[in-house]
C-alpha cells in the first residue's frame, strides 16, 4: 500500500490541516492516516469505537464521538472541537478507507494557492466514482454533473475559508449542497483524476451460526379461494418450511379464510377493506421472527425457494427476491411474460444487482429482515405499487437489496385483456408515482438513477423507432443496411435467446409471438401513464389485481 506517488515532493503538504472521519473500523482507519502521515500539518479523527481510537494514536488527535451520527455528524463534532480559527489554511477531509495520493494533496495545495476554492479527487480506476462523478469525466464533471451532490467524507481538499462558508450554509448540518451550489459558495471546483483508492480489508469470515433465521410467510389475501390453496400446498413442500404462516384475510367473501385456515395457516382477518399495502402492514405487527416472505395468494414456490431466500438474508442482505415464470401459460398476455420474465430475471435484474438499482423487489415474492421493514415504516404509504415504493425507500435508506435467481415462483397472470389493461395501467401509473416521490432523492443512489433514466429513454426512443420503422415499412422506403439488420437482429433475437436457454427452444418459439403483441402494449400504457400523470396530472388510485 504505497504513501504517495513517484514525483511527490515532500513539502506538498505544508501548512496542511486534515479532518479524518472513522466509522469503518480501525484497519481502513489506519490505512488512511498511514497515506496522509507525511503530508499534512496537523491531523485530526474523529473516531466511532475505542478500537479506532487505539489505531488512530499517535498518528492524528482524537475525538471519539459518542453517539456515532454518521459521517456528516462526525465531521460536524470534528469541525465544532477545532474551530474555524484553527483551520486557517487548506484543509483535507477524507473518510477512513479512502486513500489520497500526495501527488494530489500537491496538486490541491497548488491549485488552492491560484484561486481554486475547492478541489476534488476522482478514482485511480475508471471503474471507481466519488461524488464528483466518474473518473473518466475529469475535469468535466463539475459542468456536467453541476447537480450532483457532494458529501462530507467524499474526499477533498478546501481552504479554511471556504470551509467556513459551507458550514454557515449548513453543510454539516445535513444540507444538500450540489456541485454547482459549492463550486459559487467555496469560490470554485476542480477535479483531479487518478488520486484517490479505496482501502479493500481482507474478507471477514464470520462463524457459521448454529442458529438459523426464523422465517414468517405473510399472504395478502381478497377472494383468494381458488388460488390459496396451491400456494399453502406450495409452502408444505419447502426444504426450509417457513416457522410460521400468516394469511391476512382482507374482508374476502368466498372461503379465502376457511381454505387458509384448513391447510395450517394462521388467518388474520381485517374489519375493513385495506387494499394489498394495509393487508401486509397489518400482518406485520403480528411477525415475531427474524425474516418475514411477502407472497401473493395466487403464487406458488420452487421447493428450494424459501431456502435460497433466507440463505442471501443470512449472507448479508437486508432484503432479497426471486424470479419470477408464469404459473399457468394459457392465452396470450401469460404466454407473452414468459419471454418478458425471462429477459427480466436473466438479463435485468442480474445488471440492477451489479449496479445497486434494483428497480422492484418482486411484489409476489420477497424476503425481508423483520426488523428492517420495522425500522422503514414499510407499507405505511398508499401507493398503488407498494412493492416499488418500497424498494426505493430501502436503497434510499442505504439498505443492502440481493437477488437469488435460483428462487423460483411461479403468480398467475392475467388471461383477458381486461384484466391484463387493468393491471399494466396500474403497474405503470405506480412507476411514475413513485418517480414523483422520490425524485429529488433520487440523485442520491446513481445506479438506481441511471436503469430509471435508461428505461424512460429506451421507452420514448423505441416509440419514435418504432412509429418511424412502420412509416417506412408501409412506404416501401425502409432501407435494408447492415445497422438495420443489426437492430432487428437485437430487437427480435437477444429476448429469443435469453428466454431459449431459460424455458427451451420449443417453450420460447410459442411464445415469441405473443411476447411481441405484450411488450408493444407494455410499452403502449407506460407512455400512457407517463402523459396522463405527468403532462395531464390525473392519477390513478385504484389497486387491480391480475386475474
Amino acid at each position: 500500500m504505497a504513501k504517495g506517488d513517484v514525483g511527490a515532493t515532500d513539502d506538498a503538504g505544508e501548512g496542511l490541516s486534515a479532518l479524518v472521519l472513522g466509522g469503518k473500523g480501525p484497519l481502513a482507519l489506519r490505512a488512511t492516516l498511514d497515506g496522509l502521515s507525511s503530508s499534512p500539518h496537523r491531523t485530526w479523527c474523529a473516531v466511532e469505537t475505542a478500537d479506532e481510537a487505539q489505531a488512530a494514536q499517535g498518528l492524528a488527535e482524537v475525538t471519539l464521538v459518542e453517539p456515532w451520527g454518521g459521517v456528516r455528524g462526525a465531521l460536524a463534532q470534528l469541525y465544532r472541537d477545532v474551530g474555524e480559527t484553527t483551520l486557517g489554511g487548506p484543509v483535507v477531509i477524507v473518510a477512513a478507507g479512502t486513500i489520497l495520493s500526495r501527488r494530489f494533496l500537491s496538486d490541491a495545495t497548488r491549485l488552492l494557492r491560484d484561486g481554486a476554492g475547492l478541489i476534488v479527487p476522482t478514482p485511480s480506476s475508471p471503474k471507481g466514482r466519488t461524488a464528483a462523478g466518474r473518473a473518466g469525466l475529469g475535469p468535466l464533471a463539475p459542468r456536467l454533473l453541476s447537480g450532483t451532490v457532494l458529501r462530507p467524507g467524499s474526499g477533498l481538499v478546501v481552504q479554511g475559508a471556504g470551509l467556513w462558508r459551507l458550514v454557515e450554509r449548513g453543510w454539516l448540518a445535513g444540507e444538500e449542497l450540489t456541485l454547482r451550489e459549492i463550486s459559487s459558495i467555496a469560490g470554485g471546483v476542480r477535479v483531479r483524476r487518478g488520486a484517490i483508492t479505496t482501502y479493500q480489508p481482507a474478507p471477514v469470515h464470520r462463524p457459521v451460526s448454529k442458529r438459523r433465521m426464523s422465517v414468517t410467510v405473510m399472504i395478502p389475501a381478497h377472494n383468494e379461494e381458488a388460488w390459496i390453496g396451491e400456494t399453502l400446498r406450495s409452502l408444505r413442500a419447502q426444504s426450509l418450511p417457513p416457522d410460521e404462516v400468516i394469511v391476512v384475510d382482507d374482508c374476502s367473501s368466498d372461503r379465502t379464510g376457511d381454505v387458509a385456515r384448513h391447510l395450517g395457516a394462521k388467518v388474520l382477518r381485517t374489519t375493513s377493506p385495506r387494499l394489498k399495502a394495509g393487508a401486509q402492514r397489518f400482518g406485520l405487527d403480528h411477525v415475531t421472527t427474524d425474516a418475514v416472505v411477502m407472497l401473493d395468494a395466487d403464487t406458488t414456490l420452487h421447493p428450494d425457494a424459501i431456502h435460497l431466500l433466507v440463505a442471501d438474508l443470512e449472507a448479508g442482505k437486508d432484503a432479497t427476491n426471486g424470479a419470477v415464470l408464469p404459473q399457468v401459460e394459457r392465452g396470450i398476455w401469460a404466454r407473452g411474460r414468459v419471454i418478458e420474465y425471462a429477459m427480466a430475471q436473466r438479463v435485468l435484474k442480474r445488471a440492477q444487482t451489479t449496479i445497486s438499482g434494483m428497480v422492484v423487489l418482486s411484489g409476489c415474492v420477497a424476503a425481508f429482515r423483520t426488523d428492517v421493514l420495522r425500522a422503514v415504516n414499510a407499507f405505511e404509504k398508499p401507493t398503488i405499487t407498494e412493492d416499488i415504493d418500497l424498494t426505493w425507500g430501502l436503497a434510499l435508506g442505504g439498505y443492502q437489496i440481493g437477488y437469488a435467481p435460483n428462487a423460483w415462483a411461479y403468480p398467475v397472470e392475467p388471461t383477458s385483456w381486461a384484466l391484463y389493461r387493468s393491471q399494466m395501467r396500474r403497474w405503470a401509473a405506480g412507476l411514475c408515482e413513485c418517480i414523483s416521490l422520490h425524485r429529488k432523492s433520487l440523485k442520491r443512489r446513481p445506479g438506481l438513477l441511471l436503469v430509471i433514466v435508461a428505461a424512460c429513454w429506451d421507452l420514448l426512443a423505441g416509440a419514435v423507432l418504432m412509429v418511424v420503422m412502420l412509416a417506412l415499412l408501409a412506404t416501401g422506403t425502409l432501407p435494408w443496411t447492415p445497422l438495420t439488420a443489426a437492430l432487428s437482429v437485437l430487437w427480435l433475437g437477444l429476448p429469443l435467446t435469453v428466454a431459449a436457454t431459460l424455458v427451451g427452444p420449443r417453450r420460447a418459439l410459442m411464445a415469441f409471438p405473443a411476447y411481441l403483441v405484450v411488450s408493444t402494449a407494455a410499452q403502449y400504457f407506460y407512455l400512457e401513464a407517463i402523459m396522463r400523470q405527468w403532462v395531464f396530472r390525473r392519477h390513478i388510485t385504484t389497486w387491480v389485481k391480475g386475474h
